[in-house]
């Protein structure tokens, strides 16, 4: 069971979160193509249009991606000040130091990744890991016949997906420890951090250590299953909607 569908109520949005996951990984490949290529805030706004009927039905969501943010706080600020300072174009105020164009030009990439982020995020929110890596298994099928092993690719796939949450749970719990210590100076603050940094890699080797016993003793926790969707009409008419949202943001 996806990670929405216990706090949703809203069953048009639960039609496009409980499709078929290639559909869904195809339209969320299809989006962060169209973000990116996208030079003008007039398509951005067309593509993120969606983000905003997801705000409105589910504002659980917007919880979870400002949690996010704050995380990249000081690459989305780096991103801009990188812009404001280096592009060449219309000064600001007056200055030659700063950049109008630069200024565009940054928030216009931190919207990019905004988006892109808040629609990689809606994918994993509303897909199980299992089947996320059995959509990648099912698209990457026709390389197959060039020798690639893809059931291998996907169980890879399907690990790393397994360790992702204790990998964030543990650097959660090291950030709040880390905020409670009190103030010991730079060096006695770096010296604690290490210690902890040092614990959570022997947790998570641990960790590791015992998913690799269970797979070779047969009972792994990874499974990549079938997820019992079939792709019908629905999901096609999904996906040729978002190839043409995508081709109407490249028009404006």
């Amino acid at each position: 069971m996806d990670r929405l569908s216990a706090a949703g109520q809203t069953a048009h949005l639960d039609a496009l979160l409980q499709r078929d996951p290639r559909m869904k990984l195809l339209l969320l490949l299809l989006l962060i193509v169209g973000v990116f290529s996208t030079s003008r805030f007039y398509g951005l706004l067309l593509l993120g249009s969606p983000a905003l009927l997801f705000f409105c039905w589910r504002p659980e969501i917007f919880k979870v991606l400002v949690r996010r943010l704050w995380f990249l706080r000081w690459l989305l600020l780096f991103t801009l000040v990188l812009h404001l300072l280096l592009t060449p174009g219309q000064t600001l105020f007056g200055m030659r130091l700063l950049s109008y164009d630069g200024l565009l030009r940054g928030i216009l990439v931190d919207l990019q990744l905004v988006l892109a982020l808040f629609f990689t995020l809606l994918y994993s929110l509303s897909t199980a890991t299992d089947r996320i890596a059995y959509a990648c298994m099912q698209l990457l099928k026709p390389i197959g016949k060039v020798g690639v092993n893809v059931s291998a690719v996907a169980d890879q796939l399907a690990l790393v997906l397994h360790f992702l949450p204790e990998v964030f749970a543990e650097g959660s719990s090291l950030t709040k420890g880390h905020k409670g210590v009190p103030e010991t100076g730079l060096s006695g603050r770096i010296e604690l951090l290490a210690g902890r940094v040092r614990d959570v890699v022997f947790r998570l080797v641990d960790l590791a250590d015992r998913t690799a016993c269970q797979i070779a003793e047969g009972a792994s926790p990874v499974h990549i299953e079938d997820s019992g969707q079939r792709w019908v009409w629905v999901d096609s008419l999904w996906l040729t909607g978002g190839v043409l949202l995508v081709l109407a943001s490249w028009s404006l």
